[in-house]
C-alpha cells in the first residue's frame, strides 16, 4: 500500500483567523492501516526530533482523553482544556484519541480552549 499522510495541528488558542499558523504544524506519513490517531501521536512523541509530547486519560465509555501536550497542561480551575477538531475549527470530535481512525490527507486539530 502507499504511504499516505495525514495534518496534526496544535493551537494554544481557539483564533479562526487565516493569518493565524498553529503553534506546531506535522504532517504523519502512514501506510493506512487503520491504527488510531492515539498509536500515531504515541509514535510521534517517540521520535527523537519531533519535539512533540502529550499525556492522556482514559475517560470510559469514550477512551483517551488528550490533558497535555507540549507542556500546556488542561486547567480544570479555569476551564481549559483540550479540544480535538477534524477538518476545521469547530467542527468538534466527540470520541476519544483512541477511537479516531486518520484517513488520507485528513486533519486534526488541537485547540487549547476555554469551555
Amino acid at each position: 500500500m502507499d504511504d499516505m499522510y495525514f495534518s496534526l495541528e496544535v493551537y494554544d488558542q481557539i483564533d479562526t483567523s487565516p493569518e493565524r499558523p498553529p503553534v506546531i504544524d506535522y504532517k504523519i506519513w502512514f501506510d493506512g492501516s487503520g491504527k488510531s490517531l492515539y498509536e500515531f501521536m504515541e509514535k510521534l512523541q517517540a521520535h527523537p526530533l519531533s519535539g512533540f509530547t502529550f499525556e492522556s486519560e482514559v475517560f470510559e465509555p469514550y477512551g483517551h482523553y488528550v490533558t497535555k501536550i507540549n507542556g500546556m497542561e488542561q486547567d480544570t480551575d479555569k476551564n481549559y482544556f483540550w479540544v480535538l477538531y477534524i477538518r476545521y475549527l469547530g467542527n468538534l470530535v466527540t470520541e476519544g484519541v483512541d477511537s479516531v481512525r486518520p484517513h488520507l490527507g485528513e486533519k486534526y486539530i488541537f485547540a487549547y480552549t476555554q469551555k
